[in-house]
């Protein structure tokens, strides 16, 4: 098993990693560091199993934001430090708990039309999601709604079995 890619806030998390080049039985650590953007990184220990690690979180320690997190593993032993791996995963929000659901794209939708209506003649266009506010040129800010939406008609078409593409019938004569 691997880094997951995604996590479930709310839920215990749990993977193994082996290193042949620095062994668990050999009195190498393995620790994870996790942040989101430019925050502190914070730490997760792993437990020694055989010659390798396993991380396991418990529940009531997982009700972390979501969002993108990178991570980095680093082994150490004596002093000694090396940086293994880093990667980025995402976790989703935890079901019991109420939140803003909805997918980045969706958010931009439900900002930018209202921001562009409102606006109708600025070229200048002021938004916010999620706490943050953005300005964009109205050629940008219109891209940018066209974008999330194609996503979004893509996302629905897959939801509903469709694939990537729209079948078309064609009758020859």
């Amino acid at each position: 098993m691997s880094e997951p890619r995604v996590l479930q806030a709310g839920d215990t998390w749990t993977w193994s990693r082996s290193e042949s080049d620095y062994p668990a039985s050999e009195g190498w650590a393995l620790v994870y560091y996790f942040a989101k953007a430019d925050e502190e990184p914070q730490a997760l220990e792993t437990n020694v199993s055989g010659d390798g690690f396993t991380v396991t979180v418990a529940a009531s320690s997982t009700a972390w934001p979501s969002g993108i997190y990178r991570w980095t593993a680093r082994v150490s032993r004596n002093g000694e430090v090396h940086t293994i791996d880093a990667g980025q995963l995402t976790v989703i929000p935890d079901p019991t708990v109420a939140c803003d659901r909805r997918s980045y794209e969706e958010k931009v939708v439900a900002a930018l039309e209202p921001a562009l209506l409102k606006s109708a003649g600025d070229m200048i266009i002021e938004y916010e999601i999620d706490g943050t506010k953005v300005k964009k040129d109205r050629a940008a800010a219109i891209k940018e709604l066209d974008d999330c939406r194609s996503i979004l008609r893509a996302r629905r078409r897959a939801a509903n079995g469709q694939g990537f593409f729209t079948r078309i019938p064609v009758v020859f004569s």
